[in-house]
């Protein structure tokens, strides 16, 4: 018996169709609408004859900054598929998830969010809200590289998932009918985020986020409980936030399952031993259907 990442043929079949046409529609529709829709929040309009000053040197300076997150996403997302697909390095991903947690985490407080553009992109959408060229391109990037690499974004480069990775240390296997029972969750988190994006009700991504309080250091009783609830899990489950709640993931579990190149157990390497496997804490690694 070979053991890979990987379904059966039938799953495996129509997950690839599945993904490309989830590609296909997001990124058309958010493409389209990143540079046709009209600001969701329009500049008011004062009685008195005040005039709102010019921002030009501002607007470009903030955008030069942007564009240095995105540059900065880009560099990271190589370095994950090099470091895994050709290194094979564990010390590199784990240098290159410190590197997140501090920039990505720490330095820009969460906010270069590949998760919270879920809700831009759908704002964008079903409303008069204008997608900025970098926010498509923090949504996008991380799914382009799932088509060819799979999940880079999530192996060392999403600051949530590599903090969970460092807390991990006595990460044990979820039971399987337990484990397929919570994977239904980040479908209804996706369905209800992109429901209430599309109405205009709010962002709830970004208001149930459990690490943004841990990244700035500040945040509302609530949510510090919930980081801190999350990060105890973790402790024990590898993970959880990751497998169980991330809607992101979800997506990119989409992509991924037509991505061309793919980690696997090398088959003249392998001796059947199944230890992998049932160390695997994240259940990655399964039989050959």
């Amino acid at each position: 018996m070979t053991i890979e990442p990987a379904a059966g043929k039938r799953g495996h079949r129509y997950s690839r169709i599945v993904g490309m046409f989830m590609l296909f529609v997001i990124l058309s529709l958010a493409a389209a609408v990143s540079t046709s829709a009209q600001d969701r929040f329009p500049r008011p309009e004062f009685q008195n004859g005040y005039e709102i000053p010019p921002n030009d040197l501002g607007s470009a300076r903030a955008a030069f900054y942007y564009y240095m997150d995105v540059a900065a996403l880009f560099v990271a997302l190589c370095a994950a598929a090099y470091l895994v697909h050709r290194k094979k390095s564990r010390k590199g991903v784990m240098v290159l998830m410190l590197f997140s947690i501090a920039y990505f985490g720490f330095y820009k407080k969460g906010c270069v969010c590949s998760l919270g553009s879920i809700q831009n992109i759908t704002a964008g959408i079903f409303l008069d809200y204008a997608i900025p060229a970098t926010i498509f391109l923090i949504f996008a990037l991380p799914l382009a590289f799932a088509l060819f690499f799979g999940r880079a974004y999530c192996s060392a480069v999403c600051p949530m998932g590599a903090l969970q990775d460092f807390v991990a240390f006595r990460a044990k296997r979820v039971p399987a009918r337990v484990s397929a029972a919570l994977k239904i969750v980040p479908h209804i988190y996706l369905g209800t985020a992109v429901l209430f994006a599309a109405a205009g009700a709010g962002f709830p991504i970004c208001k149930l986020d459990p690490f943004v309080g841990i990244f700035r250091l500040s945040a509302p009783p609530g949510g510090l409980i919930l980081g801190a609830v999350i990060l105890i899990l973790g402790v024990f489950v590898a993970r959880p936030y990751c497998r169980y709640l991330c809607p992101y993931g979800l997506i990119l579990g989409w992509m991924s399952s037509i991505s061309k190149y793919r980690v696997k157990v090398c088959p003249d390497k392998c001796v059947n031993c199944g230890l992998c496997q049932n160390a695997c804490p994240v259940d990655a690694i399964r039989p050959r259907q």
